[in-house]
């Protein structure tokens, strides 16, 4: 045993001191075959945080360009509703002013007077109440800047014939609902105790203008519903050149009018009949009087343009086959029906003529507005599948980047032992790394990885 110890030891010649070779040549393989595994993992991390960058990079960019793109459409979709806000204010501005003007201008020859002092009270009410709406308008201004990147409003394209007329109705209701919902909203703490003065003033003024308004009423209804027939047909007239406006035929006692619809050639397409009331209270009986002057003049469509809404119903709806509206959303209405009376035509003669028929189903899949439609669908399609290919060849690329380093680890392990094993094999007899030797690889290689 003692030769045997002598033989694996050497004599130093400097200090004399006796130095173990297995021990020595074992702690300095070891120790070589670790740092070949640092160096490995590290090569192998350095490459993993570098996809990881450039993918979080490409994502980063992805982001931005989806924040820049919602920014630019939130812009425009203000700017668009800005200016079909300011448009409709003019109008309604330019239509008020010209029916306060012939509305005064009849009746101050019968009122002058009377009229003159109304008009000076309502000057001075009107004031007050436009000083409450300007401080109120600014109070909305200033919520409404808070609240611009919370509220997104979206449009849609109108639909074919009657389910057009529904959809695009029921939005435009609702937008103008809400808008006035908003524009009437409580005003802010600091606000209440002034705006509960003005609002009772507002209140008294609301009713001496009320009480000022009934007494016209009572004395002019005749000529207010004059002047109501008289501005649908002026704008019929004016708005859609190519159509005709007709007095009711005889045995049509209580409607104002009669509008004939005809397209862009002429063709007369159908007939709306309307008759306007401007009373506080809504009469039941007005739709069977109106019901019968529709058979009698053979309209298609009776439309009922009132002042008060039925209790059950405040918007614009059909009730026992009369469609009722006011006459803010007069307008609006008439559009509607106009286009959808001149797609009923168009449908009826497609279905008459077949060749008439396909030549329509042929110019709007020629059309831009399908071919725009289909463009968006395809290129969203594509572009999501695109996504979808790049994160799996990103994440097969990863899988296998690991699969390859462990598989490296794994095999430069094994040739280390089965090397160590082959040179000191003739010195003790056996393997210089044993089983144990083997596990303590493997398992500071798993530690590593």
């Amino acid at each position: 045993m003692q030769n045997l110890n002598q033989n694996e030891q050497i004599k130093c010649p400097s200090c004399g001191s006796f130095i173990d070779i297995s021990t020595a040549l074992y702690a300095q393989i070891l120790d070589k075959a670790k740092q070949e595994m640092l160096k490995q993992k590290k090569e192998f991390e350095d490459e993993v945080n570098a996809k990881r960058a450039e993918y979080i990079k490409a994502l980063n960019d992805l982001k931005t360009q989806k924040i820049e793109q919602e920014k630019l459409i939130n812009e425009q979709v203000s700017q668009k509703l800005l200016l079909e806000k300011q448009k409709f204010e003019q109008e309604l501005l330019t239509q008020k002013q010209n029916f306060q003007k012939e509305f005064s201008e009849k009746f101050n020859k019968e009122h002058e007077n009377e009229m003159k002092i109304m008009q000076e009270e309502l000057e001075k009410k009107s004031k007050e109440l436009s000083e409450f709406l300007s401080i109120k308008a600014e109070n909305e201004r200033l919520k409404r800047e808070q609240k611009e990147n919370e509220e997104r409003l979206k449009f849609q394209a109108k639909e074919e014939a009657f389910k057009e007329f529904k959809e695009q109705e029921s939005k435009n209701l609702e937008f103008e609902r809400e808008k006035m919902r908003l524009e009437f909203q409580k005003s802010t703490q600091e606000q209440d105790l002034k705006y509960k003065e003005l609002e009772t003033n507002f209140k008294s003024v609301a009713q001496k203008l009320e009480d000022a308004q009934r007494r016209i009423e009572q004395g002019s209804q005749q000529l207010q519903g004059e002047a109501a027939e008289l501005l649908i047909e002026e704008y019929i007239q004016s708005e859609y050149l190519s159509d005709e406006v007709k007095e009711v035929p005889k045995g049509v006692n209580g409607a104002d009018c009669l509008h004939i619809v005809k397209d862009n050639f002429g063709n007369i397409c159908g007939s709306i009949l309307y008759e306007s009331k401007r009373t506080k209270e809504f009469n039941k009986e007005w739709l069977d009087k109106l019901k019968l002057d529709s058979i009698a003049a053979k309209s298609d469509i009776a439309v009922l343009i009132t002042k008060t809404m039925p209790k059950d119903k405040e918007k614009t709806h059909f009730k026992e086959g009369i469609l009722i509206c006011t006459f803010n959303e007069f307008k609006g209405v008439l559009a509607v029906l106009r286009e959808s009376i001149i797609n009923a035509y168009k449908l009826k003669n497609a279905l008459q003529n077949k060749d008439e028929k396909n030549h329509i189903l042929y110019e709007y899949l020629n059309s831009k507005e399908f071919n725009t439609q289909i463009t968006f669908i395809l290129k969203t399609y594509q572009n999501m599948k695109e996504e979808l290919e790049a994160e799996k060849r990103a994440l097969q690329n990863i899988w296998k980047k690991r699969e390859r380093a462990i598989e490296n680890l794994s095999f430069n392990s094994t040739a280390i032992v089965s090397s160590l094993n082959a040179i000191f094999s003739d010195l003790q007899g056996g393997n210089l790394i044993g089983e144990e030797g083997i596990k303590s690889l493997e398992n500071l290689a798993k530690d590593e990885d």
